[in-house]
């Protein structure tokens, strides 16, 4: 296998009270995603992300408390003929 090939590639971006981390295997092109929200007790919440809309971050401030709901998902299925891949993961 070629070096290439090993890895991952995806992004990171914020939007409202949520992060996603989203991307893809490079050898067999599996899906993966993780979304990160932010719940507060009071205060603000603040998405950013840079110029290319990557990189996300989300400021919390003046806030009581604040939790973090993570869900995870991928397109992984246990089946070598369809290279192991399934539904992507936003969709299930």
């Amino acid at each position: 296998m070629d070096k290439n090939t090993y890895g991952k590639e995806g992004k990171v971006y914020a939007q409202g009270d949520t992060i996603t981390l989203a991307g893809s295997l490079k050898h067999n092109g599996m899906k993966f995603e993780g979304q990160y929200k932010v719940i507060t007790d009071g205060g603000n919440i603040q998405a950013a992300n840079d110029s290319s809309g990557d990189n996300g971050q989300i400021k919390v401030s003046r806030a009581d408390s604040a939790y973090i709901i993570i869900a995870l998902g991928t397109s992984y299925v246990n089946d070598f003929s369809k290279d192991y891949k399934g539904k992507i993961p936003t969709r299930q």
